[in-house]
């Protein structure tokens, strides 16, 4: 949804351009917690955590999860 407003609207791509930054700046804060606790596995860097968090928690993930079964059937 928040593509398709992009598309229609040009203020859309700042706030999809600061959301994306938000959400990255929050999964890094999500990943070091998990490593602050000692629970990610020990050869994980917690910048992979964060890439790793970020792209699960995308809306392209959840459409391809979500939607896209849906269509299929």
């Amino acid at each position: 949804m928040l593509v398709e407003a992009a598309n229609a609207d040009p203020s859309w791509p700042r706030y999809g351009q600061s959301s994306t930054a938000e959400r990255l700046s929050g999964m890094m804060r999500f990943a070091q917690l998990l490593a602050d606790h000692g629970v990610l596995r020990p050869n994980l860097r917690v910048e992979d955590a964060r890439d790793t968090l970020w792209t699960l928690n995308s809306l392209a993930v959840h459409d391809l999860l979500v939607v896209t079964p849906r269509v299929v059937r």
